[in-house]
């Protein structure tokens, strides 16, 4: 009998201490640029130096730069189907043409040589 009334004792105070710790628990935040945790109503100190870590700073960089990139090839597909609209197989046809004509030259400049060497 006063072995159960010291394990029921014991439970208690161990739920106890288990609530207690988690009201004591930090509540912690997730950076969205660089995934570090932070403490929820930490000192305004520690969030500018985390603001101006390497880490967080590193990280922001790379975001940016993949959203410059990212916007570049959006402008790029617009300006290409624009062109498609506009004739832009024409111009292809053109290019073509002109780096064929340049290709016969080059064989008919090289025929020459050798005929000229023999």
């Amino acid at each position: 009998e006063s072995l159960r009334q010291q394990q029921d004792a014991l439970q208690k105070q161990m739920q106890v201490a288990a609530e207690q710790l988690a009201g004591n628990a930090k509540r912690l935040n997730v950076c969205e640029v660089c995934g570090a945790f932070l403490v929820v109503n930490d000192a305004e100190s520690r969030v500018i130096a985390h603001l101006d870590g390497k880490q967080h700073m590193g990280y922001q960089m790379i975001r940016d730069k993949i959203k410059e990139v990212k916007e570049g090839q959006i402008k790029a597909e617009e300006l290409a189907n624009s062109q498609k609209k506009e004739g832009g197989e024409g111009e292809k046809r053109k290019s073509r043409d002109l780096s064929k004509e340049s290709d016969k030259k080059e064989k008919d400049k090289e025929r020459n040589k050798s005929k000229d060497s023999r």
